[in-house]
């Protein structure tokens, strides 16, 4: 599996819950595996509407928008956000 190659580098930078997740989601057998289903094409296209894959992509988003939260109350003083 990916992340027990070096787990350290992504939990010093995510945490331990989030890394966590990631492996749940992406790289765990037991779990939907994503990241082999997509990397082999092993997913049928309607499986990207899966709740799974909805999901996988709230939480990459979600992942890309962690470091602008902190500027959040700056941006809507900004940008007059009632």
């Amino acid at each position: 599996m990916m992340l027990e190659k070096d787990r350290n580098s992504p939990e010093n930078i995510f945490g331990a819950a989030i890394v966590y997740e990631m492996d749940n989601l992406f790289d765990f057998r037991g779990g939907p595996v994503l990241r082999h289903r997509v990397a082999h094409g092993l997913m049928r296209a309607g499986a990207f509407h899966s709740s799974d894959a909805i999901y996988a992509c709230w939480f990459i988003f979600r992942l890309c928008c962690l470091p602008l939260f902190a500027h959040w109350d700056k941006v809507a003083e900004a940008y007059g956000s009632p």
